[in-house]
């Protein structure tokens, strides 16, 4: 009885197995030789509507490919849809969210503590700049982290929390000079 109940859940619950199936099953009437169809009526309706199958395979391939892809593609999109929007949000701080997030860039590091009611950094929590790095702490104060792609973009331009703009070109680049024997 057990099996019935897991046969089912897989019915219910994953019809990508069952889309597979019928991608198969499409497939082998679309393109098995007359010899391997066992019933007769079975030949005559393919000799008559083969292309049915054909269209029922690439159909039941098709969706079974998309099924399987599907949340991949579904959660690339929402990613970039969320940097994008927040790269977009970055370039409107307001000055107290641009002094929360410059302490980050600045001490060069990805956690900071502060006040656990602190409405600015409640507020980029919100937003998904922040996150609570953990629960513990004072009654007062928590660890918060910057979010890896806010850290990345934020140095990137450092000008959207108030730094002076970095210049990576070869211009500004020191050159390592050994030292002059004097």
């Amino acid at each position: 009885m057990e099996w019935i109940n897991s046969l089912l859940d897989v019915i219910k619950n994953r019809t990508i197995w069952m889309t597979w199936a019928l991608c198969l099953a499409s497939g082998y009437l679309a393109m098995a030789p007359d010899r391997m169809i066992p019933d007769l009526w079975l030949r005559g309706f393919r000799r008559e509507h083969g292309w049915a199958f054909f269209v029922a395979f690439i159909f039941f391939c098709g969706l079974a490919a998309l099924e399987s892809i599907g949340p991949r593609i579904q959660d690339a999109v929402g990613k970039w849809f969320v940097v994008h929007e927040g790269c977009k949000r970055l370039k409107k701080l307001t000055a107290d969210e641009q002094a929360v997030l410059r302490r980050y860039i600045e001490r060069g590091t990805r956690s900071q503590y502060f006040g656990v009611y602190d409405p600015v950094v409640c507020g980029l929590v919100r937003e998904g700049f922040l996150y609570s790095a953990s629960r513990l702490g004072d009654f007062t104060r928590w660890g918060f982290n910057i979010v890896p792609w806010v850290w990345d973009y934020l140095n990137d331009h450092p000008e959207l929390v108030g730094l002076p703009e970095r210049r990576t070109g070869p211009q500004d680049k020191q050159q390592i000079r050994p030292p002059s024997p004097e």
